[in-house]
């Protein structure tokens, strides 16, 4: 299972329909089902344009497409819509990858798959984007040996893992290079989202490289921005 933002089709579609390196294509039995995206999203992504657009692509699809599979995978993709095909995937024989709504698993339906499968040692919950403090997310990620859903406790026996590399949001380099362009600093910089270490390094990194103020501010604390 891929907890996957709602609205986040840019991460969704890459791994939906991402290549997977040493896989035979024409071979491999492991459907994917997006079942997080909202129905116009869904709509967009199901028509399956990705092959038919090779040229589009920074990876040269039309090298690699042949008569029976299309490199990124878009035949064994398949996109759920209501909810009686969502509680049909707990019914679903073999292997297969889950996307599924919300990323932080704050809700939807996600919550279902994992009551499911989070008891069953042979799964695996990968995520791919940031667990903030408080989140089940994160709880599972610090190691959480149950998890409360729907008012029960869940065992966590499943597989937890996570890639970083498919955050949708700049690193530390990316920001104090975007800062850089701006012709005149700012009189003050506010440092307001991220992880307490992380927003305090970034800080020391702004005022550092680029001489300006910068400073996380505390909870209740007041400033003038006159």
């Amino acid at each position: 299972m891929v907890p996957t933002g709602q609205f986040a089709y840019a991460r969704a579609r890459p791994l939906a329909l991402g290549p997977r390196p040493g896989v035979d294509y024409a071979k491999a039995s492991h459907p994917r089902t997006t079942d997080c995206l909202p129905r116009r999203l869904a709509r967009q992504a199901e028509r399956r344009e990705h092959c038919r657009f090779g040229d589009d692509h920074n990876l040269d699809v039309n090298l690699l497409m042949d008569g029976d599979a299309c490199p990124l995978r878009c035949r064994d993709t398949h996109f759920v819509r209501d909810v009686a095909d969502s509680k049909a995937l707990n019914q679903m024989p073999g292997p297969a990858v889950i996307l599924s709504a919300s990323g932080m698993l704050s809700g939807g339906r996600i919550l279902h798959h994992l009551k499911w499968r989070l008891p069953d040692a042979r799964n695996a919950v990968l995520f791919v984007g940031y667990q903030a403090k408080g989140t089940r997310g994160r709880a599972l990620l610090d190691g959480a040996r149950s998890l409360r859903i729907h008012g029960q406790e869940v065992p966590v026996r499943a597989h937890i893992a996570r890639i970083d590399a498919l955050s949708g949001h700049a690193d530390q380099d990316e920001l104090i290079r975007w800062l850089g362009t701006f012709t005149r600093p700012p009189q003050q910089t506010f440092l307001v989202h991220g992880e307490p270490s992380a927003t305090q390094e970034l800080g020391r990194q702004i005022h550092g490289r680029l001489g300006w103020s910068a400073q996380v501010p505390e909870e209740g604390v007041r400033v003038s921005l006159a």
